[in-house]
């Protein structure tokens, strides 16, 4: 059985349009673009109490890794490390669920491990910056190999963002109705 080669398992949250993207850096920096949400994916948090969002937030999110990690066996790939990256807090939540959201996967979810990123401002091509001093770890560390992919495919990865057609849409399930 041929060995399967390590992955950078990345996710990029819009916290304005309230969805994600998911997508793998593979060996020599490819870009290999998996999943998507649609816009309002994560709205449904804005409603609950502080503990219930977070709550919300970490399955939501504990879902998304898991679909990635289940889209990347089929490519004889497995994930080396988790990469979350929002580019802002969570709006109409507590100051500090952004960085309760960031310990948790941190503490809970250590092989392999994760980094829990801030980007500062919307992911868009003409943001895309000679380095990523526009990042901001919240949690965990972001090993210097890591970051060296990262940096790597950054680029083709914010501009894939425009591209909905190269990712598979996972449809936001229906709102709970009270």
């Amino acid at each position: 059985m041929p060995e399967r080669q390590p992955a950078l398992l990345v996710v990029m949250i819009d916290t304005a349009s309230l969805r994600w993207h998911v997508a793998a850096i593979g060996s020599g920096a490819q870009v290999i673009p998996l999943l998507r949400s649609e816009d309002g994916n994560l709205d449904e948090y804005r409603d609950l109490e502080p503990d219930a969002q977070l709550s919300f937030l970490r399955h939501r999110f504990a879902g998304v890794l898991q679909r990635g990690c289940d889209r990347l066996y089929p490519k004889q790939m497995k994930v080396s490390h988790f990469l979350l990256i929002a580019d802002g807090h969570y709006p109409d939540a507590q100051p500090d669920t952004t960085a309760r959201l960031a310990a948790h996967f941190v503490d809970w979810m250590i092989n392999p491990p994760v980094t829990y990123l801030l980007h500062q401002g919307e992911f868009r091509e003409d943001s895309v910056t000679e380095s990523l001093d526009s990042l901001e770890t919240v949690a965990g560390e972001l090993p210097e190999t890591v970051a060296a992919s990262l940096w790597a495919g950054w680029a083709e990865m914010v501009e894939l963002l425009s591209q909905p057609d190269c990712w598979e849409l996972i449809a936001s399930p229906p709102k709970s109705i009270e």
